[in-house]
């Protein structure tokens, strides 16, 4: 069983082919670059240097979300394109689901961020027994002081990773001490890997999306959209 990941809700564009559970290959590109120009040139540099072909693969998994509106436009286009030419189903992963991955043996809660802008950050808590990770939260926005004040009432290891954390690594460690633990850099990105480990699971437990229906996980307005409401707002009382 072959799955492709695509994972592009923030900075970072990455793609990961896993087949049967392991990990045949993966690009993550931190750098200056859209993803409309980096994301299909990896995805069939992946596959040309594996050796494999789309028909070698099963399904496609691709991160929804919450993140950059831009990025997750263009992955879940990308996705949804090869998905229809390849006639395979499509699995939409949660970003944070994702991220939280790379600590699945985690004992302790698990707090990935992602820049939600504005002091405020994108979030999900889930609790690792080490074996697994269980949510505690639903996929979340919130000014990170208010996230940090209800973590200081935690009494266990809290665990952060993600795009955000590096930014706020001295007011975490002043609010929650010697609980808080810093994952190392290796671990703070988003990866195309861990949607795709995801997917498979998606995949075997029958959990496919529909291709048409399948919208990114905004969590809150776009800027656009909010300027938006605020302009007519405006009209109604000028009127």
């Amino acid at each position: 069983m072959g799955i492709l990941g695509i994972e592009s809700a923030t900075m970072v564009a990455s793609a990961a082919i896993i087949k049967d559970g392991n990990l045949v290959g993966e690009s993550v590109q931190n750098i200056i670059k859209t993803h409309s120009q980096r994301l299909l040139p990896v995805i069939h540099q992946l596959l040309e240097e594996s050796g494999l072909t789309h028909k070698d693969l099963k399904g496609i998994a691709v991160s929804i979300g919450p993140g950059s509106f831009t990025g997750l436009r263009i992955g879940m286009a990308t996705a949804k394109a090869l998905a229809q030419a390849w006639n395979m189903p499509l699995f939409g992963i949660p970003t944070l689901d994702g991220l939280a991955q790379s600590l699945i043996y985690a004992e302790g809660v698990v707090c990935p961020l992602l820049d939600a802008q504005k002091g405020q950050v994108y979030t999900r808590l889930f609790q690792g027994t080490g074996r697994q990770l269980n949510p505690l939260t639903d996929p979340m926005v919130i000014p990170f002081s208010a996230l940090l004040e209800q973590l200081a009432l935690k009494q266990e290891t809290v665990y952060f990773l993600g795009t955000e954390t590096n930014r706020y690594v001295s007011d975490i460690k002043y609010a929650l001490g010697e609980k808080a633990i810093i994952v190392g850099s290796n671990l703070q990105l988003p990866r195309a890997s861990n949607i795709a480990y995801l997917g498979e699971q998606y995949m075997r437990q029958g959990k496919q999306n529909d291709l048409y229906l399948l919208r990114p996980l905004y969590i809150k307005k776009s800027e656009a959209e909010l300027v938006l409401e605020k302009r007519i707002e405006e009209e109604k009382h000028g009127s």
